[in-house]
């Protein structure tokens, strides 16, 4: 029998040949994890952000394009604008008071 890694058993599905070479490659250090569970924890919660960041300013531009489509804000308003040739002015209606007794019969 090929002699492997202390307390490791030789897999069935493994030649001696190909035992041999994971065992010097255990040795050497060639296989190590560089990408952990945490790395794809991480990996995985950026690209959400990333996914909910594009939906958020997608969102954000469609309702700008509508408001300004609505409201034309960039737009100075014609109303707003001062005439100087306007003479209008304002002219206040008279009060009509009811008569007195009307109003005490109310109380």
């Amino acid at each position: 029998s090929v002699q492997g890694l202390k307390g490791v058993a030789k897999p069935s599905s493994l030649s001696d040949g190909d035992w041999v070479k994971c065992c010097e490659w255990a040795k050497g250090g060639i296989e190590t994890a560089s990408f952990t569970g945490n790395d794809m924890q991480r990996l995985m919660a950026d690209e959400q952000e990333e996914r909910i960041r594009k939906k958020v300013e997608k969102a954000m531009a469609t309702l700008q394009v509508s408001m300004n489509s609505i409201y034309d804000i960039n737009v100075p308003s014609k109303v707003s604008l001062d005439d100087p040739d306007d003479e209008t002015t304002l002219e206040l209606d008279p009060e009509f008071l009811p008569p007195t007794a009307y109003l005490s019969s109310r109380l």
